[in-house]
């Protein structure tokens, strides 16, 4: 209880600026939970079927591989599949499928990543905004009981500096945790494209 009622008075007394920047925080907590729990290895690129459809790959086992991509349903087998089943095709066309059924995986993955780095840019600046808000109310105080009542001034600036520490609690997770994000979706990326290469080099080239 303590706990929460230290929370109500630090948003109360950060001015009503504190109130979008305490949803905004809750929000962007969510994201990081989804995103977090859908950008796990096992659920885009498990490290044992990476294995094994390399492996199918590099014998030229195609029926094998298209049966392991066919009964694993998650992005690695989704994108390696879409080129399998037009092997026979112009080396192009493969080429093509590959890169379009990448890039379409690679846009999933990258889902409410956007909202996320909006989150990380517009944080601090609702927290500025909640630091402008207190000055005027500082000012407003000495204009009309001078500086000699610290009391005055003390509601004014305590709203601007709780509104800015409330803006970078908001924005540096997030910054983080979409920085985090990209760079892992972007080692996805990688190995979806050596693995793509690979069944092109084994399987349509014969090498």
């Amino acid at each position: 209880m303590t706990t929460v009622t230290q929370a109500y008075e630090f948003i109360a007394r950060g001015g009503w600026i504190m109130i979008p920047l305490a949803g905004t925080s809750i929000y962007s907590l969510s994201l990081i939970i989804e995103r977090a729990l859908s950008l796990r290895a096992s659920q885009v690129c498990p490290s044992h079927i990476l294995a094994q459809l390399i492996s199918l790959v590099r014998e030229k086992k195609l029926a094998e591989a298209m049966a392991l991509c066919r009964s694993i349903d998650v992005p690695l087998t989704r994108v390696v599949r879409s080129g399998l089943e037009i092997i026979h095709m112009d080396r192009g066309q493969v080429i093509e499928e590959y890169d379009r059924t990448g890039r379409k995986e690679i846009l999933n993955l990258e889902r409410h990543l956007t909202m996320l780095g909006s989150i990380a840019a517009a944080g601090p600046l609702l927290g500025l905004f909640g630091t402008v808000t207190g000055m005027i109310k500082t000012f407003s105080a000495i204009r009309v009981v001078g500086i000699g009542n610290p009391l005055e001034l003390s509601a004014g600036i305590s709203e601007a500096l709780l509104s800015t520490a409330g803006g970078m609690i908001v924005g540096i997770p997030a910054l983080i945790f979409h920085r985090y994000f990209l760079r892992k979706i972007d080692e996805y990326a990688s190995v979806f494209e050596g693995v793509c290469q690979d069944a092109i080099q084994y399987l349509k080239d014969g090498r």
